[in-house]
């Protein structure tokens, strides 16, 4: 009796992992102060794996993206993973939404993530030193060029 229950057990857990494919969402980041890049990561698991397309996230655009694949081949059992990675600059928290994935003909959800945007502080007064960082543009695009000025005073 016993033996046929740990079958039944071990059955059911193959049959309960084979419907939540191995997708998820992964933030690089939770937090980030403002003006800095935040990048979260899509990875699955599977043959056929169609990932959705991912232009805004909150009307922020995504301003690059990457992909990276990996194939494992242990024993004759074949699996491969595919991960994208989006990157964009939000200026106020944002939640990034649940997106589906269609992995071998099926559909699958991520989980919706929180990326907290924080605004930095200065030191306190009476500190023994300021560390200030100017530069001489307001905005600039990648590979734009940009003079950046470290002060510090002690």
């Amino acid at each position: 009796m016993k033996n046929n229950l740990g079958k039944i057990f071990i059955i059911c857990i193959f049959f309960i992992s084979g419907l939540f494919a191995n997708v998820k969402l992964t933030l690089n980041t939770p937090a980030i102060y403002a003006g800095e890049m935040a990048s979260f990561t899509i990875t699955s698991d599977g043959d056929d794996i169609n990932f959705p397309t991912i232009n805004s996230i909150d009307s922020y655009n995504i301003l690059g993206s990457s992909s990276s694949s990996s194939t494992t081949i242990i024993n004759g059992n074949y699996s491969k993973k595919i991960s994208k990675t989006y990157s964009f600059s939000p200026t106020k928290d944002v939640i990034i939404p649940s997106f589906e994935i269609i992995v071998d003909g099926k559909t699958y959800k991520t989980q919706e993530q929180k990326i907290s945007v924080i605004k930095p502080s200065a030191s306190k007064e009476g500190e023994d030193f300021v560390l200030e960082l100017r530069a001489d543009k307001e905005e600039v695009k990648i590979g734009e060029s940009i003079n950046l000025s470290v002060i510090f005073k002690y």
